[in-house]
């Protein structure tokens, strides 16, 4: 090997060595995670309540047992008028985790302003504690200003703050008339006018009990409760009028 091969040789190594040390000595970058706006966790909520005063309801969401949540909807100017529903779990596990992970972002004038009417947010949680946070009514730019219930101001980005307006909860629910309609249906009735028909699973098969005693066809109550299970509600009606009532 030449002498200049050989000092090429050295002078590389010597560099590696020096920058093994350098990677040996120097502490790893830990990258600082984002300040959180909410800090809870979204398996330990138990109920959520949306309060926007421009709707005429207050809309509660519970944790059902053993699984499931659902949505209740109060008027404000009677609270014993009340329509409860189930709710599309996975919309609502979606719309937690998202707010569970939104930043905060501090960049806000401590003189900035929610406007009128801001919706409000409450979080209880299974320790019995609870979180609170309010929002502007509407977007501003792609985000809206909130405040926590420590009365630090941020912004959260719109894709978050519509999933609980516009019309948040309330669209979460699930579209089927009858949602426990299926293999554990064990009673039918259905009434035109005067006329009554009556049927009832009972030892496993299906028994007429009105208008008269007599032996069913299973397998079309069977076919009848499928069709029963696949009503869909098209719409829900959550200010109904009195004549819509009736």
């Amino acid at each position: 090997m030449s002498k200049t091969a050989l000092l090429i040789w050295l002078g590389l190594l010597t560099a590696i060595s020096i920058l093994a040390a350098i990677a040996l000595v120097r502490p790893a970058r830990t990258s600082t995670p984002p300040r959180l706006l909410l800090t809870f966790d979204p398996a330990h909520v138990e109920r959520l309540t949306v309060d926007d005063p421009q709707l005429p309801y207050l809309q509660q969401l519970s944790r059902q047992r053993p699984a499931g949540w659902s949505l209740t909807l109060t008027r404000r100017d009677d609270a014993e008028r009340f329509t409860t529903w189930p709710l599309i779990d996975s919309r609502v596990r979606t719309a937690l985790r998202a707010l569970a992970e939104a930043p905060l972002r501090q960049a806000v004038s401590p003189e900035a302003s929610l406007g009128p009417d801001p919706v409000t947010l409450t979080l209880q949680l299974a320790s019995g504690a609870s979180l609170r946070m309010e929002m502007a009514s509407a977007p501003l730019g792609g985000r809206r200003l909130v405040r926590t219930q420590d009365g630090l101001l941020s912004l959260l980005d719109e894709a978050v703050a519509a999933l609980f307006t516009n019309p948040g909860p309330r669209e979460w629910r699930s579209r089927t008339a009858l949602p426990e309609t299926g293999a554990e249906t064990s009673e039918v009735t259905i009434t035109r006018h005067d006329q009554t028909l009556r049927l009832k699973r009972i030892n496993g098969d299906w028994r007429i009990l009105q208008p008269v005693r007599a032996d069913a066809d299973d397998a079309l109550v069977r076919q009848l409760v499928d069709v029963v299970r696949a009503v869909r509600i098209e719409d829900f009606e959550d200010d109904p009028s009195p004549e819509d009532l009736q």
